[in-house]
C-alpha cells in the first residue's frame, strides 16, 4: 500500500502533460485519489504528501478538465478555499478560448471529481447558469454534447437537486425546465 501510494504521488508530476486521449483515464484516477485522501490517515499514510504533490502541479496544468479535477481535490483537501472554484470556472467560461469544450472543461473536471462542490462552493452554480443563459442558441447547441458529458457525473438525486435549484434561481416550477 505504501509503495502504491508513493507511486501515486510520483505520478502527479505527469498530470500537467496530459494528452487528450489520456483525460478520461486520468480524470478517473484523480477521482479515486480523493477517496484515498479521505482514508489516507487511517491507512497510516501521510495525506499531506499527496496533497502537496497535487498542489505543486495544479498551477502548471493546461488541460481544463484535469485542472478542474485538481482544483476540486485541492478544495476538498483544504489546500484552497471553495471560493476559488467560482472564479476559476468563470475565468475559463468567459475566457478567450474559442473552443467551447475547453471552456466547459474545468466544470467537467470538478463535477467528475467532486460533484457536491456544485452546491458547496458558493456561487459556482450561479456562474455556470449565467454563462449558459448568455449563450446564443447556436453556441448552446454546439456545447450541448460537452455539457451532457460534464453533467453525467451527477447521480439521479443530484440531477433532481440541480433542477430544483435552477428552478428556484429562475423562479419557475421544476417541471417547466
Amino acid at each position: 500500500v505504501r509503495a502504491a501510494y508513493q507511486r501515486l504521488v510520483f505520478l502527479c508530476d505527469e498530470l500537467p502533460h496530459t494528452k487528450d486521449e489520456q483525460v478520461g483515464e486520468r480524470l478517473e484516477a484523480i477521482r479515486i485519489t480523493t477517496e484515498i485522501l479521505r482514508d489516507a490517515s487511517s491507512a497510516g499514510l501521510d495525506p499531506d504528501t499527496l496533497s502537496e504533490a497535487l498542489a505543486r502541479v495544479t498551477d502548471h496544468v493546461e488541460n481544463p478538465v484535469i485542472l478542474g479535477a485538481l482544483l476540486a481535490v485541492a478544495v476538498q483537501s483544504d489546500l484552497r478555499p471553495a471560493s476559488d472554484l467560482p472564479s476559476a470556472v468563470a475565468g475559463r467560461l468567459t475566457g478567450v478560448s474559442l473552443d467551447l469544450a475547453d471552456r466547459i472543461g474545468v466544470l467537467r473536471g470538478i463535477l467528475h471529481t467532486a460533484p457536491l462542490l456544485l452546491w458547496h462552493a458558493d456561487g459556482l452554480l450561479t456562474v455556470v447558469d449565467d454563462f449558459l443563459c448568455a449563450l446564443d442558441e447556436a453556441d448552446f447547441i454546439d456545447l450541448l454534447p460537452h455539457l451532457r458529458l460534464a453533467f453525467t457525473a451527477l447521480n439521479p438525486r443530484d440531477t433532481d437537486r440541480l433542477a430544483a435549484e435552477l428552478a428556484r434561481i429562475h423562479k419557475v416550477q421544476t417541471g417547466s425546465l
